[in-house]
């Protein structure tokens, strides 16, 4: 049998006899440290093997960021990816949820969506950074940031 192909319906190895330390830490250690990537990054992460197929479903944080993972991502580029990221993803519980877009069509209602989503998923920290020419601005008394969950803290 060549070199990397396995047997059909064979057990993959264990992922510490070959090399993939970090693949051997349990899911949810796995979730935790996906958290701290951006979205795209974490989505990527799916190709390393076949158990991380979905691992970056069930990260606890969701960042939607540029590139860089400071400056914000542009909101035309964004959009697609995170309206499929949030299907994909479905209701696994968020913890931290970071959306830092810029653009001069930033499209309010569907920020309001993207603010449920994570506020239906108990996020405990919502950060929003929306740069560009909108007028109409997300409030903390919409109906959509209103959670038991949110907590106070500052910055």
């Amino acid at each position: 049998m060549p070199l990397g192909k396995a047997l059909k319906g064979a057990p993959d190895a264990d992922p510490a006899s070959c090399g993939d330390l970090i693949g051997a830490f349990p899911d949810e250690i796995l979730h935790r440290v996906l958290s701290f990537l951006p979205a795209q990054q974490a989505v990527q992460t799916c190709v390393l093997a076949r158990r991380w197929l979905n691992l970056w479903k069930s990260a606890t944080g969701l960042r939607i960021v540029g590139p860089d993972r400071k400056a914000p991502a542009p909101f035309e580029e964004a959009r697609e990816f995170v309206d499929n990221f949030l299907l994909l993803r479905r209701s696994s519980p968020v913890e931290t949820f970071l959306l830092r877009v810029t653009g001069d069509a930033v499209d309010v209602r569907r920020l309001r969506l993207w603010v449920r989503y994570a506020v239906q998923c108990n996020v405990q920290v919502l950060r929003l950074n929306v740069l560009g020419q909108t007028r109409a601005l997300l409030r903390p008394e919409d109906p959509p940031l209103t959670s038991r969950h949110l907590t106070g803290r500052p910055g």
